[in-house]
């Protein structure tokens, strides 16, 4: 479990405390009523560390995600991570 600070009612962002989201921007509710970090927002999380399951969890995740999706990932591992890998294999 992930827990980060608010802002103003708003989710922050740990790797860049500057920005900060609606919760119901970077979340999804299960049929069960858990909320669950949006996978792209779960993928720039792990890009810090770059260990193999975040590689097998990138491959997993990528061809499933919208392009907004993949758009937002890329834009933010570059953001965070500048020269990181991840980008040119999210963009394709």
């Amino acid at each position: 479990m992930v827990v980060n600070p608010d802002r103003d009612g708003r989710w922050v962002f740990r790797r860049d405390p500057s920005l900060d989201y609606a919760l119901d921007d970077i979340t999804w509710v299960a049929p069960d009523g858990i909320r669950y970090l949006n996978p792209e927002m779960a993928l720039a999380y792990k890009a810090k560390l770059v260990r193999p399951k975040d590689e097998q969890d990138l491959a997993a995740a990528v061809p499933l995600l919208t392009p907004a999706q993949r758009t937002w990932l890329a834009d933010m591992i570059d953001h965070l991570h500048p020269g990181h890998a991840w980008p040119s294999r999210i963009r394709g």
